[in-house]
């Protein structure tokens, strides 16, 4: 097991019922999402943004090997995600 401070990365996602986001050291992206027309979970959209986080980290030429992704839903969310 390591530590967040051990991240060759660390990246905090967030989302609300408008958007989507998460950040990097000096960089952020924000995705706006339409409101929905039936109730949606918000736990479902911190899950989401997280995956957008994973699919960035593997889109992106990256040399990372370890990646903490930091959330309000870590409940949900595995935040240690070795690459």
């Amino acid at each position: 097991m390591w530590d967040d401070a051990d991240a060759d990365l660390v990246i905090w996602s967030d989302a609300c019922l408008v958007g989507l986001g998460f950040c990097y050291a000096s960089q952020g992206f924000v995705y706006r999402i339409r409101p929905s027309p039936v109730p949606v979970d918000i736990f479902f959209l911190e899950l989401v943004a997280a995956h957008v986080v994973c699919l960035w980290i593997v889109c992106t030429d990256s040399d990372t090997r370890s990646t903490a992704i930091l959330s309000h839903g870590n409940r949900n969310v595995p935040t240690r995600l070795p690459q």
